[in-house]
């Protein structure tokens, strides 16, 4: 009999020890399952070495730049010309046809000085006064649709003759953050180094603007 309940007491300890164990088990597994699920709590940034921005100037309503960003655009491309209709030394006129319009704009949360953003700009920039496209000035100015001309080289070879400008888009605070006065944030969009150009078929141009009208005008190899 005291054998017996030994046995018995025995038993119930395996259950609780078995029961523990399970529990155990079953936690783990579902902090295991936790991991591998998605979670739906917001998540924390890491945080990255960055130089510290410099103190803003809330003694005037200073304008506050990010990084402008460009890149050229092809405004305007002729027809393919081919050399082959024409002897050589022949001096032919392509007339433009826009394809592109950058038309330069700013849009603010508040009315702002439109001219003192545009020189402000070109400052940050370093590029010479006068240089960007002020509001109103489209790339496809009248004088885009003058004629470019050429002499023809070579009998073999298709030509056309494109226009690009440079596209630039910034955006800006004008005013304190974090002031008591409310800025303004708003952007810019303009244009500035329009240039005009031959571009000849089978070569390798290296202008971006060139490329895009070699792609688009060369043929279906070109793509």
């Amino acid at each position: 009999m005291e054998k017996e309940e030994k046995i018995a007491v025995h038993s119930r300890r395996s259950l609780r020890t078995f029961l523990v164990v399970g529990s155990a088990c079953l936690l783990l597994a579902g902090c295991q399952a936790d991991r591998e699920s998605p979670s739906t709590s917001p998540q924390k940034l890491t945080r990255v070495a960055f130089p510290s921005p410099t103190p803003w100037n809330c003694a005037k309503k200073s304008i506050h730049w990010g990084i402008p960003q460009q890149r050229q655009k092809l405004v305007a491309a002729s027809q393919l010309v081919k050399s082959e209709e024409y002897t050589k030394g022949t001096t032919v006129k392509f007339a433009a046809i826009p394809v592109h319009n950058i038309k330069p704009t700013i849009s603010a949360s508040l009315p702002v000085n439109e001219e003192a953003l545009v020189t402000s700009l070109e400052q940050q920039m370093g590029l010479e006064l006068g240089s960007l496209a002020k509001p109103g000035k489209s790339a496809r100015s009248p004088e885009i649709r003058a004629n470019v001309s050429i002499e023809i080289e070579h009998q073999d070879a298709d030509y056309i003759s494109v226009i690009g400008a440079t596209a630039v888009e910034a955006n800006f605070v004008v005013g304190c953050v974090g002031a008591g006065d409310k800025p303004i944030y708003g952007t810019i969009i303009s244009w500035h180094k329009r240039v005009a150009g031959v571009v000849e078929c089978g070569t390798d141009p290296r202008e971006e603007y060139a490329r895009a009208a070699y792609s688009l005008l060369c043929g279906e190899s070109a793509n």
